[in-house]
């Protein structure tokens, strides 16, 4: 919840402030929805990745990796020419 609060804060500030103040109440709102899912929910969804082999778990963490550099690229100071 405090990384989706900083995001939804720096998101002026960034070169794409919608797409990171988009991305900050997804991540806050994820971290308040959490405890509703409960314990055993978060291990039968585990249980299911692990089932489906490695593939998903590789292909979830190229699209998390791309997302985190789109991200980081986003927060970045804009190059400014002078």
């Amino acid at each position: 919840m405090l990384f989706g609060a900083a995001l939804f804060l720096a998101a002026p500030e960034s070169r794409a402030p919608v797409a990171v103040r988009i991305v900050g109440v997804v991540v806050f709102a994820a971290g308040l929805a959490l405890p509703w899912i409960g314990h055993e929910r978060l291990w039968r969804m585990f249980g299911w990745w692990v089932a489906h082999g490695a593939n998903p778990m590789r292909a979830l963490g190229a699209v998390v990796l791309v997302g985190g550099l789109a991200l980081v690229f986003a927060l970045l100071p804009a190059l400014r020419s002078g």
